[in-house]
């Protein structure tokens, strides 16, 4: 009888192993973390090619690694630790983009491949809004946010606000998009302001997944569904009395 629940739950597991590494969808951003670069740890600005592998940029904007993370983004020279600035959740390197539209404004992007036209994609990132060390006038703090493109399809997130050298905090941000081609452009454009008080957009673990179709979803559930049906089978075994014991 325990040998009978045993092999029930080991195709159970079996069962839904297959069917979550059958619809287990692999992150289509490349270097969505920044983390692949030909960059030293020193700043870098986005005129042409960034130097991060993958990704283009064409506006103002810096380049951070753990090393610097304090260099571009800390009140005047006190730590950063001031304004509470730490690493995103996703770790390393990051970047960031100046959103003032009266300054070199652009955006950072890639082309993605291996999308499928009509299924839906989630676009997943942290991002967090701050103010260039150095700038700004006391009092007055700034605000950003990111529009993520994909494709033709813009969706943008809420403004973060910054105080006066200061910073937002991480947070995260999911945005679902429909492909219409195999090939699409996504791209990030940073917007903020006040005018010449460097309202930066930072942004780091880029993830582009695609959504599971409902006939996937019940696949899935019919494998977690297995998955208690033997639990149920293994209970009862524990509870009925042994053939030896009498």
């Amino acid at each position: 009888m325990m040998g009978k629940s045993y092999l029930l739950g080991v195709s159970a597991l079996a069962l839904l192993g297959i069917t979550a590494g059958a619809f287990a969808s692999p992150n289509l951003v490349q270097n969505g973390g920044f983390e692949s670069t030909t960059l030293d740890t020193s700043q870098f600005n986005f005129f042409g090619p960034t130097g991060v592998d993958d990704w283009a940029g064409y506006g103002y904007g810096f380049f951070s690694s753990p090393q610097t993370l304090y260099a571009y983004w800390s009140p005047e020279s006190s730590p950063a630790s001031a304004n509470g600035f730490t690493l995103s959740p996703n770790g390393g390197n990051f970047i960031g983009e100046d959103g003032d539209p009266t300054y070199y404004v652009g955006p950072v992007e890639q082309m993605i491949t291996g999308l499928t036209a009509g299924k839906k994609y989630d676009l997943g990132f942290y991002w967090a809004a701050a103010q260039e060390a150095g700038y700004g006038i006391p009092g007055m703090g700034i605000e950003d946010q990111w529009s993520a493109s994909l494709g033709s399809e813009t969706q943008t997130t809420a403004y973060a606000q910054a105080p006066y050298a200061g910073f937002s905090g991480w947070m995260h941000q999911d945005f679902i998009f429909t492909a219409t081609g195999p090939d699409e452009l996504l791209s990030f454009l940073a917007n903020g302001g006040p005018p010449n008080e460097p309202p930066f957009a930072l942004l780091d673990g880029v993830t582009l997944n695609a959504i599971p179709e409902p006939a996937e979803w019940v696949m899935m559930l019919i494998g977690f569904g297995a998955l208690g049906v033997v639990a149920r089978l293994r209970r009862r075994v524990a509870k009925a009395p042994s053939a030896t014991s009498a």
